[in-house]
């Protein structure tokens, strides 16, 4: 959980889709056009796993299309990219009170490569986190747009019952509004009422996610593994577990 890299993949795209709506580029019901399943772009091409049309972003969040996101995606400059990506925690350590945390690898932003930061990184491939950066990235979303410092330890007590230290819920910095938080948890709904991560559909509780496919690099380029994933939380509106 803190020092496995791997790339996030799709679970990435609520960044991107964070990013537009906190500044105002986009509305959940505003739409791109998904190419039915294939686009070429800069001499690269994108494929999604089913043909889709025209989608809203809310319908490209929820049955995650590679292509939509990196439409979406056109709509920021190279430093929005940047800005949300290490707002949400990508590239350092949490700090949370375990050893051998790693920082992950944000190269394909940092090396100024445009066929990176506009082409892969919108579906989360060509960086590398940490599922514990992962799952407090999502967390944020489950905070209402506020990044908090995790941890393991409540306190630590000595053999007389004295409290030598004690951690508490510690605020990092807003990441995104309030309001922008509240319109990506209802993205995150719909990827698991009828997206990608209906397998986590409770009948009791309201749940809020995302799910992702990456491929796992090999020696020369990708190896054809993948690494599949789901982060997400509940009960979506009133959030008090989050499990990746």
């Amino acid at each position: 959980a803190i020092w496995q890299e791997y790339e996030p993949g799709s679970a990435f795209k609520v960044v991107i889709a964070s990013a537009v709506v906190d500044k105002g580029l986009m509305d959940p019901s505003d739409t791109e056009y998904c190419e039915m399943g294939e686009y070429k772009i800069h001499g690269r091409t994108i494929h999604d796993v089913h043909e889709y049309g025209t989608l809203s972003l809310n319908e490209i969040i929820a049955r995650s299309s590679n292509i939509g996101i990196v439409k979406v995606a056109s709509r920021l400059t190279r430093e929005d990219i940047s800005h949300y990506t290490k707002s949400f925690g990508f590239g350092t350590k949490t700090e949370i009170d375990l050893p051998y945390e790693k920082d992950g690898n944000l190269n394909a932003i940092d090396n100024k490569s445009t066929l990176s930061v506009f082409i892969y990184v919108p579906f989360g491939q060509g960086i590398s986190v940490t599922p514990l950066q992962m799952l407090n990235a999502v967390n944020t979303i489950a905070n209402g747009g506020l990044l908090m410092k995790p941890y393991v330890v409540k306190k630590v007590i000595d053999d007389k019952e004295q409290v030598l230290t004690e951690n508490s819920p510690q605020k990092i910095r807003r990441v995104i509004s309030q309001e922008t938080a509240n319109i990506i948890t209802e993205m995150l709904i719909c990827a698991v009422e009828y997206g990608t991560g209906m397998n986590a559909w409770m009948q009791d509780y309201r749940v809020a996610g995302k799910t992702g496919t990456s491929q796992r690099p090999g020696k020369y380029g990708y190896s054809g593994k993948y690494v599949s994933s789901f982060v997400g939380f509940l009960p979506a509106y009133n959030p008090r577990i989050s499990i990746i």
